[in-house]
């Protein structure tokens, strides 16, 4: 059962426009802080190569912090799209687990979550080939690196931050309690930072 609703989740999602405009915009963001000087994701890069791990590990904790109002709209949407659309009368006389079902939702939408902080590696990667960049400030493609960044900070980020939101979503199957708690994260981690 759990596959079952993994990959409708997933199938849902992939049809759909946002993960792919999602995709665009913050792959533009990061292509352009990537490739020249007047755009600032994050820190400044001055002595550094635009593409060095230090770096790229960096935009992908900012994209984190940065998708998490996409976070919200997609496992929202994944923990009340049946109560929204009310066909939950009918999914749930159907035999089937309730956690096969939960944890088939939010797996299918933390993972459609985490796509579009990819486009951070691929804003680097494109605006390396650019031709108005200083070859100078440039280093080799690390694709260590950049699985890194991904495996290491954008997914687990996007696991806590999703599962946190989504059981927002299924206990309160509230909209405005979902993107309330995204504020509350953002803040805490705000707090955060000015502790450490």
């Amino acid at each position: 059962m759990f596959l079952t609703h993994f990959l409708f989740e997933v199938r849902y999602w992939l049809r759909g426009w946002m993960v792919w405009i999602f995709l665009l915009v913050l792959g533009a963001m990061f292509f352009g802080a990537a490739s020249s000087d007047q755009i600032t994701v994050g820190a400044a890069l001055e002595n550094t190569y635009r593409n060095a791990t230090y770096v790229i590990q960096n935009f992908y904790v900012f994209a984190t912090f940065l998708a998490m109002l996409m976070t919200t709209a997609f496992v929202n949407s994944a923990a009340g799209r049946d109560f929204t659309s009310n066909t939950w009368q009918m999914l749930f006389t159907t035999p089937m687990g309730k956690w096969g079902f939960l944890l088939g939702r939010y797996f299918g939408a933390v993972l459609i979550a985490a796509i579009p902080l990819l486009s951070v590696s691929l804003g680097i990667i494109l605006a390396q080939f650019m031709p108005w960049v200083d070859v100078e400030r440039w280093g080799p493609i690390r694709w260590d690196a950049h699985l890194m960044g991904f495996l290491v900070f954008g997914l687990p980020n996007t696991l806590i931050i999703g599962g946190v939101l989504f059981m927002i979503a299924v206990l309160t199957r509230n909209t405005a309690a979902s993107f309330i708690g995204t504020v509350l994260l953002r803040v805490g981690y705000g707090v955060s930072q000015a502790f450490i």
